[in-house]
């Protein structure tokens, strides 16, 4: 997408010039006089446009995509006057409402949405205020600016700087590409800098597979849970035993979870088309007490589908102040998708200012960075030495060496956290508050034979390490802390 080309004309020699894909197709929106123009180019191999929008500010295009339903692309550029900014929202209100679900929208809205897009500050002004309830009001996604804080500069010795240009998406867009993330490019010779969306960065490898808390609210879960968990054959350690234990359940459940649950989305989508079935002899007048009473089952089914979707984005969003069944799945899946993208690394400099931009050199620059870091001496260490140690009393000290009791643990348990990020096991606590009168015997002996041989077992205490950022703009790894995710037996 190009905006402001100012220019009125366009052929296959300028398009050509721009890019040099031989397989290509573009629309064209003309400049007014020496202002605008919007020349949008995409690859006809890979996409196959059924439909185009010309509006006064922007270019919608509808494109077929193999394995998804039609979605839309459109290429805006705001206009500077603040009289025609109006007619612009306008325009991007109905465009919004033609294009639903799958919509990104991109280019330069000449208008930024908060006081922080601007180098310095700048006070809150009505264009701001149309700009984000635009956003909110269309219930589009804003993805952070991974690499930089600006998209424009004046480029003068004092220094303008303003995030003038992004890509909003539409939240069933980021689902569908929810690994999205938005960059800045190098500038050459215009006063913007590129910005590109890129929908499917490099991965990581496979997501570690986790139990879902909306597992919990099947009829038939606990039930199950009890027999696998009893189905379970292992000797050794009680420790060791315990996490084989979980993960013999977890296959269980994964297995158990495609034939009751399926996909979210499609049981959702089967139910809604059969809601509207009926509805439609209802209109008729042929509803009979048979049909009427399949209606209720249906939405039965469809409330307690939505409940257990709000239950599996609020886990993903670890939101806590939100409580689960007051219709919040799209806010909860909103969020989460905001902290995955906030945490997504696609690249990293190294020491020495080289960009790295894969799984395996990124890789390698954490592992370098934190081996330097912990092989380092740290200079004096602190001593305990000369310090006045009171005594505590017999009475103390016995309950401090005594044997855990089945009450200590279920109340240390049941003090947690239900929706902590899980670690390798990939279970959270609320597996163990629910389905503790399950579980109890056998945790209560890993805990008496801790106490007896002071041994902890490696699979007990094995971790994942996790980097957040620092700040919203991440480029070395020193701009990360590392976390640690541990088993739910050893937290």
């Amino acid at each position: 997408m190009i905006q402001e080309t100012k220019k009125e004309k366009c052929d296959r020699r300028l398009v050509g010039s721009v890019w040099t894909v031989r397989n290509k197709d573009w629309d064209f929106l003309p400049a007014c006089g020496a202002s605008g123009g919007i020349l949008f180019i995409w690859d006809s191999k890979k996409l196959s446009k059924e439909e185009v929008v010309l509006g006064s500010f922007s270019i919608s295009v509808k494109f077929a995509l193999e394995g998804c339903g039609p979605l839309w692309i459109s290429a805006v550029y705001g206009p500077n006057s603040p009289s025609l900014r109006k007619d612009f929202w306008v325009e991007l209100y109905d465009i919004c409402g033609l294009t639903f679900p799958l919509w990104c929208v991109g280019g330069d809205f000449n208008v930024i949405r908060r006081s922080s897009e601007k180098l310095g500050g700048f006070r809150l002004t009505s264009s701001m205020r149309d700009f984000d309830s635009f956003i909110s009001e269309s219930e589009l996604l804003d993805p952070p600016l991974r690499n930089a804080s600006f998209t424009w500069s004046n480029m003068q010795e004092s220094p303008v700087c303003k995030r003038l240009d992004r890509f909003l998406y539409s939240n069933e867009w980021g689902q569908l590409f929810p690994q999205g993330i938005q960059e800045t490019l190098i500038r050459r010779t215009s006063d913007h800098w590129p910005i590109a969306l890129d929908t499917n960065p490099f991965t990581w490898g496979p997501t570690p597979s986790r139990f879902e808390n909306m597992w919990l609210q099947h009829p038939s879960f606990k039930e199950n849970f009890r027999n696998w968990w009893r189905g379970f054959q292992g000797n050794g350690w009680e420790g060791h035993k315990f996490m084989r234990r979980l993960q013999f359940v977890k296959a269980k459940a994964k297995e158990w979870n495609k034939l009751s649950f399926g996909v979210l989305n499609e049981k959702k989508k089967s139910i809604l088309k059969d809601l509207a079935n009926l509805d439609a002899i209802e209109q008729d007048g042929g509803l009979t007490s048979e049909l009427l009473g399949q209606r209720a089952l249906r939405k039965g089914e469809l409330e307690d589908l939505i409940l257990r979707e709000e239950i599996h984005w609020r886990q993903k969003a670890r939101v806590k102040w939100v409580k689960e069944g007051d219709c919040n799945s799209k806010f909860f899946h909103k969020v989460a998708n905001g902290r995955r993208n906030r945490k997504y690394i696609k690249s990293m400099e190294n020491e020495t200012g080289l960009v790295l931009n894969n799984a395996v050199s990124i890789t390698e620059e954490i592992l370098l960075y934190f081996e330097k870091l912990y092989a380092n001496p740290i200079g004096e260490s602190w001593s305990i030495e000369g310090l006045d140690w009171s005594p505590i009393s017999e009475e103390s000290a016995i309950s401090l060496v005594a044997p855990f009791t089945e009450e200590e643990i279920s109340k240390a348990i049941f003090q947690m956290d239900r929706d902590k990020a899980p670690g390798p096991d990939g279970f959270t606590i609320a597996v163990f508050q629910d389905c503790w009168d399950v579980i109890k015997e056998d945790l209560v002996r890993v805990f008496a034979e801790f106490h007896r041989s002071g041994v902890i077992n490696q699979s007990t205490n094995a971790s994942f390490i996790v980097l957040l950022p620092k700040k919203s703009t991440t480029k070395k790894i020193s701009d990360f802390r590392p976390i640690s995710l541990i088993t739910s037996l050893y937290r």
